[in-house]
C-alpha cells in the first residue's frame, strides 16, 4: 500500500500527518519546530528522526512514503535551503520540499489554480497558474506584512500611546493595553519591549488577537482587510478565480475577513479550504505535480 507523508514545518511545530492511497488519514505526531531560525541543523535532524521513528513504531515504512514538506525559510535564499536540504535528506531522501505557504496553497485549492492568502504574524498572497507560482508581499516585519498579526498590533501599540499622551482622545483600548502588559504607567512598556526584542513580532501578534473586541479599534481591523484585499488583488484576474485563506487572522477574526471580502477584485470568488496544509502531499503525488 503506497502512503503519503505531509509535514508542515512553520515557526510553532511541525506536523505530521500520513494518508493512506485513499487520501485518508492514518497516523499523525506533532513535534517542535525545525525552522532553521530557532533550531540548528543538528536538531532538525534530531526532531525528524523522532518522526522517523514513530512512524516505524506504528509498523510503516518511511522509506517507502512519498512525502512532501513544506517548511518555513525554505525560498529564495540558496544558503538557506542547503542547510535545510542537508537535515532533511539525512532522514527522507525522498521528501519534495517547498515553502510552508505553498504547502497550504496547494492544500487549500485543491492543487488547482487560484490564489491563496495569508495572514497569521505575517502576510503574503500566492497565486498558482498552471503549475507557476507567483507572489505579492511577504516581505517581512521591517518592510511590510500589511495586514498581519504582527502590523496589527504594531498600529494597537500606536494607537495606545497617542491616547496615552492625549494625543488622541483616551478610549477603552488604555485600560485595557494597561492591564493586558499589568503596567500603571505606559512608559513602562519601553522597557517591556525592549526585554522582549527577541519575540518582538511574537508579542505583537498575540496583542492583536487578545485585543480584537475592542470596539475603538475595530477601525485597525477593518483597515487590515483592505490591506490584505490590495495583496489578492495585485494580481488583477479578469475572469472568475477561487481565493482562499490561510492563517490565524483570516481564519480567526471576522472583523478581519468582512473587510477582506467586502475590498476584494468582483472576479475573485472565496472558496472555503476543506483540507490541511499537510494534505497536499496526496494532492500532488496524486496528480504527479511536483513543487518548485
Amino acid at each position: 500500500m503506497i502512503h503519503y507523508l505531509g509535514v508542515d514545518g512553520g515557526g510553532t511545530s511541525t506536523n505530521f500527518k500520513l494518508y493512506n492511497e485513499e487520501g485518508k488519514l492514518v497516523e499523525s505526531i506533532s513535534l517542535p519546530s525545525i525552522h532553521f531560525m530557532k533550531v540548528n541543523k543538528d536538531e532538525m535532524i534530531k526532531i525528524l528522526t523522532q518522526a522517523n521513528e514513530h512512524f516505524k513504531s506504528k509498523n510503516y515504512t518511511p522509506s517507502n512514503f512519498k512525502i512532501v514538506m513544506g517548511l518555513g525559510g525554505y525560498g529564495a535564499n540558496q544558503e538557506i535551503r542547503t542547510v535545510i536540504e542537508y537535515a532533511v535528506y539525512k532522514v527522507f531522501p525522498q521528501a519534495k520540499l517547498m515553502n510552508d505557504a505553498q504547502l497550504a496553497l496547494v492544500s487549500a485549492l485543491s492543487n488547482k489554480n487560484g490564489i491563496f492568502l495569508i495572514s497569521g504574524t505575517g502576510s503574503i498572497a500566492l497565486r498558482q497558474e498552471n503549475g507557476i507560482l507567483t507572489r505579492c508581499g511577504g516581505y517581512g516585519y521591517l518592510l511590510g506584512d500589511e495586514g498581519s498579526a504582527f502590523w496589527i498590533g504594531k498600529k494597537i501599540l500606536e494607537r495606545f500611546i497617542k491616547e496615552s499622551d492625549d494625543r488622541l482622545p483616551k478610549t477603552n483600548l488604555t485600560p485595557a493595553v494597561m492591564e493586558y502588559f499589568k503596567i500603571s504607567n505606559p512608559h513602562e512598556l519601553i522597557q517591556i519591549i525592549a526585554d522582549k526584542k527577541d519575540i518582538y513580532r511574537e508579542l505583537l501578534a498575540q496583542l492583536s488577537g487578545a485585543m480584537h473586541a475592542i470596539d475603538s479599534i475595530r477601525d485597525i481591523y477593518e483597515n487590515a482587510g483592505m490591506e490584505l484585499a490590495l495583496l489578492a488583488n495585485s494580481f488583477n484576474p479578469t475572469e472568475n478565480t477561487p481565493l482562499a485563506f490561510g492563517g490565524s487572522v483570516l481564519l480567526k477574526n471576522e472583523v478581519v475577513r468582512s473587510a477582506v471580502l467586502k475590498s476584494l477584485n468582483s472576479n475573485l470568488v472565496f472558496l472555503e479550504s476543506q483540507n490541511d496544509p499537510e494534505y497536499a502531499a496526496f494532492l500532488i503525488n496524486q496528480t504527479e505535480i511536483a513543487p518548485e
